[in-house]
């Protein structure tokens, strides 16, 4: 009889021990799927930001393109041209 409650008890304590386990599991599963949550956010965040940084930079080179295309049009800016492809590394027209 001695045995019998022996074994009973031995699986009582498991069966504690695995709910434990599962509990535990979950709590980590929860934790790491509002970590990667977190990750996103930031991440998407990040590269909203690079994108209006890419928008703006894009803007700023068709702007300056246009003065240098102005400049070499106008017999006197041709030196403001020249100063432009030479800072901003614009190509001149006949040579994109």
């Amino acid at each position: 009889m001695t045995a019998i409650h022996a074994d009973v008890d031995a699986l009582t304590e498991l069966r504690a021990a695995l709910t434990r386990f599962r509990y535990a599991q979950r709590e980590a599963a929860d934790r790491g799927g509002d970590a990667i949550e977190a990750t996103r956010a930031d991440l998407e965040a990040k590269a909203s930001r690079w994108r209006a940084r890419l928008e703006q930079g894009q803007a700023e080179l068709a702007a300056c393109r246009d003065r240098a295309t102005a400049a070499d049009a106008d017999p006197a800016g041709t030196a403001l041209a020249q100063y432009l492809r030479r800072v901003w590394c614009v190509p001149h027209p006949k040579h994109a």
